[in-house]
């Protein structure tokens, strides 16, 4: 799967690499920390990711603040919040604010993160991306709830293995197709990308061998070690839509 500093790997062996400067990880921590524990005891049935992914979707949100107006950015978390009740959005609201007055200058996408066990010790690591210029004028010129999609988009390439696999079971079947990258969009508070694939791949496999009319008996086995053989994957997190036509679901 790629590996680039702008694009998280949802790789097996992802590869965790801190950005210059103060590293994000100390920088999350430091955001989240002094209300991790309130949170824990204020809702029995959290854990840490739990936590993490409020921390994420504020970071990520408050980075907009250069962009969009105060009331924008908190209705954008109040829709984003699945709490439901009137706690959750005053958490979140509470996050916003410390985001845009203690981390302001901090503007890089938070994409994913993950614990290392080192020894005794849990050691938090995290990926992050330079926000795109280009996309950051697109915000200022134009209505930012009209185009951006609450969704992450995980980006499907072809491996060889696949084309080998119709070659061998369909000789005749023309492949152009699967030049074509597969996009499969998830809702955006999936920040652990990589646990959501884990769980979520053989759907993927599913889809992309039912395009073809090769009888099941000839698929291959569907382990998370194949479909990383077969497919390259990659992740983008920000989803425009630059149409004024509402988007149909067939």
């Amino acid at each position: 799967m790629k590996k680039s500093p702008k694009i998280l790997s949802v790789a097996e062996n992802t590869i965790f690499v801190e950005n210059d400067g103060v590293p994000y990880s100390k920088l999350l921590s430091e955001f989240i920390e002094p209300y991790i524990d309130n949170l824990l005891a204020a809702n029995d049935d959290w854990t840490l990711d739990d936590v993490m992914d409020l921390a994420i979707m504020a970071w990520n949100t408050g980075n907009l603040a250069s962009i969009v107006s105060a009331e924008e950015l908190e209705k954008m978390m109040a829709e984003e919040d699945d709490t439901d009740n009137d706690q959750g959005i005053d958490i979140l609201k509470t996050l916003l604010r410390r985001k845009v007055t203690k981390f302001a200058e901090y503007d890089r996408e938070i994409i994913d993160y993950e614990f290392e066990e080192v020894g005794e010790e849990s050691i938090l690591r995290v990926a992050t991306k330079i926000r795109d210029e280009e996309l950051a004028e697109v915000f200022m010129q134009s209505n930012f709830s009209e185009n951006y999609i609450d969704r992450i988009a995980i980006v499907v390439k072809h491996k060889q293995a696949i084309y080998d696999w119709l070659s061998d079971n369909s000789p005749n079947v023309a492949t152009e197709q699967l030049d074509e990258d597969s996009i499969y969009l998830i809702a955006e508070y999936h920040h652990n990308t990589d646990k959501w694939l884990r769980e979520n791949y053989k759907k993927i496999f599913v889809k992309e061998l039912e395009e073809w009319a090769i009888a099941k008996k000839h698929w291959p086995k569907r382990t998370y070690k194949i479909f990383n053989e077969w497919f390259e994957v990659s992740i983008a997190s920000m989803v425009f839509d630059f149409e004024e036509e509402p988007i149909l679901k067939i």
